[in-house]
């Protein structure tokens, strides 16, 4: 789907905080969450429940095809609005600034 095609009437949109992503030789499944409060959010320490959204499951293929597109979006965007940090990419460049893999 290119970014010129129109929204789906009806079409179920995910808005996910966290996913997981796992492989096992013939297919890539990335399973989709979001972070939905239990309690009182104006209580410390408010519980927070994981919530799957859905799974995404597809071929290599697909997923090496849909890689592509997202890098080539997200260097776009950063191109527009400035470098997108996040979590795991810091974590991820400290652990190999440290000599880790």
């Amino acid at each position: 789907m290119s970014s010129q095609e129109g929204t789906n009437v009806g079409m179920n949109v995910l808005y996910a905080t966290s996913f997981n992503v796992v492989s096992n030789g013939v297919d890539i499944k990335v399973t989709l969450h979001d972070s939905l409060p239990t309690g009182n959010l104006v209580e410390e320490g408010a519980e927070v429940a994981r919530v799957v959204l859905g799974v995404l499951a597809m071929s290599p293929q697909a997923a090496k095809d849909l890689g592509h597109l997202l890098l080539d979006t997200i260097s776009k965007m950063e191109q527009n609005f400035g470098e997108i940090k996040t979590p795991y990419l810091e974590e991820l460049k400290r652990t190999q600034a440290a000599g880790g893999s």
